[in-house]
């Protein structure tokens, strides 16, 4: 029996790369890469290859080759009997040292460049009648959350034209991490949240302007929960930042002046997940 080095070499790849699936499904941290809905196929994959694995691993020795015919014993006949693991095996190593070297990290405001008490800031009422609204025939509106409930910037996006009165002049509780674009005003930054359809690869930036005071100590990247009241200002370099370029066009944006903003971890789902497939509810 002569050990088949190939097979060896595929046998590490895979167990190594069982190890890093394992590893990410144990902490959860497999969930700053993909939607929860994700997380059963992945489950199930990892399955598949710890099978795959053990296969390869009874099969590293193999059998001294018998042509059954004289020659020397040193000659190869042209060919030789070890497998190669190739550039396929390559590929799926490539994953691998970078899931063990990198750590597991949801995105943040580096993506974007590709308990704190402010002194709160001047809320304007707005004129429901001067906001844009949409209406949509044989569309029921949207239910209007509790008061001083959390509310997701991906909720305020697809609502706020249909029912604007259920977001201007009211006052809820909005978790993302801050964003400062270049060149704006101190009292002024982005509260961000990803949201995740699938996997890391299709997120999508949603955000909404915050005004305070001291806005500015609030360094990037850092998880904060805005008790605010959606109001709006007139600031046409809002357009300029995709998180908040949602509402592109108008001349008055929506911005969340803050009444207090606290410090806080990152959520265990960093992302919002559309469709019902968020399992914290958005926090």
């Amino acid at each position: 029996m002569n050990l088949n080095i190939g097979r060896f070499l595929q046998a590490m790849i895979l167990t190594v790369f069982v190890v890093l699936l394992l590893k990410l499904l144990w902490t959860g941290e497999i969930r700053k890469l993909v939607a929860p809905h994700i997380t059963l196929l992945l489950q199930i994959s990892t399955g598949v290859l710890i099978i795959m694995a053990i296969y390869v691993w009874m099969n590293v020795k193999t059998k001294d080759h018998d042509c059954s015919c004289e020659h020397d014993p040193n000659h190869s006949h042209g060919h030789d009997h070890q497998d190669k693991p190739g550039i396929l095996w390559g590929v799926l190593l490539l994953p691998v040292i970078l899931g063990l070297a990198v750590p597991t990290q949801s995105l943040g405001t580096a993506m974007l460049n590709s308990g704190m008490n402010p002194k709160p800031a001047n809320v304007k009422t707005v004129d429901l009648a001067s906001v844009p609204r949409v209406k949509v025939e044989g569309m029921p509106l949207p239910p209007k959350p509790e008061p001083g409930s959390e509310v997701t910037m991906y909720e305020v996006m697809n609502n706020i034209l249909i029912a604007p009165e259920h977001y201007f002049n009211q006052r809820y509780r909005y978790i993302g991490f801050v964003y400062h674009p270049v060149g704006w005003p101190e009292n002024r930054m982005i509260l961000v949240r990803y949201v995740m359809v699938h996997c890391a690869a299709d997120v999508l930036a949603v955000g909404l302007t915050v005004e305070a005071q001291d806005a500015g100590k609030y360094p990037n990247d850092t998880w904060v929960e805005v008790d605010a009241t959606l109001s709006t200002r007139k600031a046409p370099e809002i357009d300029e930042e995709v998180p908040v370029s949602w509402y592109y066009g108008y001349e008055e944006k929506p911005v969340l002046v803050a009444h207090e903003i606290k410090i806080i971890e990152e959520p265990k789902d960093p992302y919002i997940y559309p469709f019902g497939f968020n399992p914290a509810g958005g926090n």
